[in-house]
C-alpha cells in the first residue's frame, strides 16, 4: 500500500501559519500544516463539537487573502478542506 503522499495528484508544501477559520457561525483558531494548489490541512485549537465533512469554511491567515473551502476530512484536531477555486500553479 502506498502512503498518502504517493496518492496525492497535487504536490503539498508544508506550511506553519496561525490564522482563523469561520464555519457556519463558529471562529476557530486554527494553524495551517500544509497547503497544495487544490486544498489545505488545519490543525485546530480545540474545537469542542466535531466539524461536520461538507461544512463550508473560511480560512483567514495574517497577511493572505482568505481561503474558500468545504470540509472533506475531519478528525481529533485537524481537519482537510478542498478550495472552491484552485490556487495559481504553485511551482514544482
Amino acid at each position: 500500500m502506498t502512503d498518502g503522499a504517493e496518492r496525492r495528484a497535487h504536490r503539498r508544501w508544508p506550511i506553519d501559519q496561525e490564522g482563523t477559520v469561520h464555519l457556519d457561525g463558529a471562529h476557530l483558531a486554527c494553524r495551517a500544516v500544509d497547503v497544495s494548489r487544490h486544498g489545505m490541512r488545519l490543525a485546530l485549537d480545540g474545537t469542542g463539537d466535531p466539524v461536520a465533512v461538507g461544512t463550508m469554511a473560511i480560512v483567514e491567515l495574517a497577511g493572505l487573502l482568505p481561503f474558500k473551502g468545504r470540509v472533506v476530512r475531519a478528525g481529533g484536531a485537524e481537519m482537510g478542506l478542498h478550495f472552491a477555486d484552485a490556487l495559481p500553479n504553485l511551482g514544482t
